[in-house]
């Protein structure tokens, strides 16, 4: 993985300097799931969720290594939703599909 740092210094427009570096191997792993339910012939309830998690191997002093979490990970989301549709919009689409058969 590589990541930045600020080294301390800046340019003289004033904005800071920063190193990037390779700090060891790294992974990153999640899940996404979602569900649509036509419960009623108009309504739909939706849900997802998504989780993302991940490490990376850094050297601490030398030849050890540590394991840490990475940065800038999202947390995890879920959201949940309902919609409602016409009968007017409803017959229309059904009528695109039967054209699509």
């Amino acid at each position: 993985m590589i990541l930045r740092s600020p080294t301390g210094a800046t340019t003289p427009g004033g904005a800071v300097v920063v190193a990037k570096e390779n700090v060891g191997d790294g992974f990153l792993h999640g899940v996404e799931l979602s569900l649509d339910w036509n419960f009623v012939e108009s309504r739909t309830a939706s849900s997802s969720f998504s989780f993302t998690d991940g490490k990376v191997d850094t050297f601490v002093q030398g030849a050890r290594k540590e394991e840490k979490p990475t940065s800038r990970i999202p947390p995890a989301q879920a959201l949940l939703g309902l919609r409602s549709e016409s009968r007017a919009a409803e017959r229309a689409r059904g009528a695109d599909d039967r054209k699509l058969c």
